[in-house]
């Protein structure tokens, strides 16, 4: 029991990796946060069978920039078939005992090159504008090293280069580090859902001088704000119990309550034909007439009207059992299983082109419940996200591959936002038949 204990811990906190109508031409993006205390890679891309075409159906979700969201008030979602749904806003973070669990990460800040000597650096750096910072030459500010088994160079920073850097001088340092994977901060940063690092943090419970710390670390990454200077926020911080906070201040992780607001609707009969798919999945008729034929009572809450599967994970973090029984559980194997009455682990790395091939088709026309939205890399079949369609702008994913990674609910705007990158595109597809 002990070696599977371990090798949970050791390959499960990884951390990994559309409203109703129309995407603009290129939705673009990135993986999700990896924390280097969490293990190593996002959600593996897979490679399907189907051309990565399925991209008129979700047009009109990505040309939304999303708006903020504050807490403790009710927002709307498009009408539509689905109904009239209304959600707010709640927050998630690791479990303190996870904690127990993590390796804390280095608190020395090393940034990886692909030059192999000074003299290619030197370039490199000038090549992006960053030759010098605040008019001293970079090596100067900091320790060169040539790590072994690892062709190019190690950079150790001083305190005084990065906290010298600019905005812009940090989001081209990282745009330019992501090209090497050995840089994890900077190929899957932690990203402040709300855009504000200031609030995000604070309402984590940090210390005031922490909060602004990070705050003046952050930096654009296309459309979302992103921090990646972990190891160097750790260096600050002197006791362990600091540290633990922290490291589980970076897992907050935003989510939404959704809810069937039924007071004013007039066309049930469409309504429970969207939800039950068609009335393929007659188990939630009982509960859906049931709310619409009761006086009095307005609203009901969506997770009982998902599936088994994702009515019993959501909001919820994998466990070791879990992990026992189904292995690494990313977005790719969320999404399908999202009608399995019983997961299965069909939807595995290797095995999941298979999966979508023989399951699924391109999807057409407006979104359905339930329809698979992709992150695709542009000019291939290699898919690096998924989610599932629930209605109006709200999918259903789970941004990352390990422990620390709950199951939520999500704006698609959002979501966009989070992977955004010059060569993903988006695309829709839906399963065949036997929803349940």
């Amino acid at each position: 029991m002990r070696s599977d204990l371990l090798l949970f811990v050791s390959l499960s906190f990884v951390v990994t990796e559309i409203s109703a109508q129309t995407l603009s031409p290129a939705v673009v993006a990135a993986n999700s946060p990896i924390p280097d205390f969490l293990g190593s890679a996002d959600d593996a891309p897979i490679t399907i069978g189907l051309a990565p075409t399925g991209a008129k159906s979700i047009e009109h979700l990505s040309d939304k920039t999303p708006f903020p969201l504050e807490p403790k008030r009710i927002y709307t979602v498009p009408s539509g078939p689905w109904g009239n749904l209304e959600f707010y806003v709640t927050y998630l973070q690791v479990p303190n005992h996870f904690l127990d669990f993590m390796v804390m990460p280095s608190d020395v800040t090393t940034w990886y090159f692909d030059a192999v000597n000074e003299s290619e650096l030197v370039t490199q750096l000038a090549s992006i504008g960053l030759a010098t910072i605040k008019g001293k030459n970079w090596l100067e500010m900091g320790e060169v090293h040539k790590p072994p088994g690892y062709v190019g160079l190690a950079f150790v920073p001083t305190e005084e280069l990065i906290l010298g850097l600019s905005l812009d001088q940090r989001r081209v340092l990282h745009a330019t580090l992501t090209d090497v994977s050995k840089n994890r901060w900077s190929t899957d940063p932690i990203v402040v859902e709300s855009g504000d690092p200031v609030i995000w943090y604070r309402d984590a419970g940090l210390d005031e001088d922490l909060v602004q710390l990070i705050a003046s670390l952050c930096y654009q990454n296309q459309k979302a704000t992103v921090f990646s200077d972990i190891s160097y926020v750790l260096s600050t911080i002197e006791t362990l119990e600091k540290r633990r906070q922290f490291l589980r201040a970076t897992t907050r992780t935003r989510t939404l309550m959704l809810r069937l607001n039924v007071e004013n609707t007039t066309d049930f009969a469409g309504v429970i034909d969207y939800w039950t798919n068609g009335h393929k999945r007659k188990s939630i008729l009982p509960i859906l007439e049931s709310i619409i034929e009761t006086p009095g009572v307005e609203r009901i809450d969506v997770a009982h009207l998902l599936p088994p599967t994702p009515r019993k994970l959501l909001f919820t973090y994998p466990g070791l059992s879990d992990y026992l029984e189904f292995g690494e559980q990313d977005c790719h194997w969320t999404a399908l299983n999202f009608f399995q009455a019983n997961p299965n682990q069909q939807a595995q790395i290797g095995i999941l082109g298979e999966v979508v091939a023989r399951d699924y088709e391109n999807a057409t026309g407006a979104l359905q419940f339930g329809d698979i939205i992709q992150f695709v890399e542009s000019g291939t079949a290699t898919v690096k996200h998924s989610a599932v369609f629930i209605a109006g702008d709200i999918v259903f994913t789970k941004n990352g591959i390990g422990a620390t990674n709950p199951w939520v609910l999500m704006r698609y705007s959002d979501m966009e936002a989070r992977y955004s990158s010059n060569h993903l595109v988006a695309k829709a597809i839906r399963k065949k038949t036997n929803y349940e």
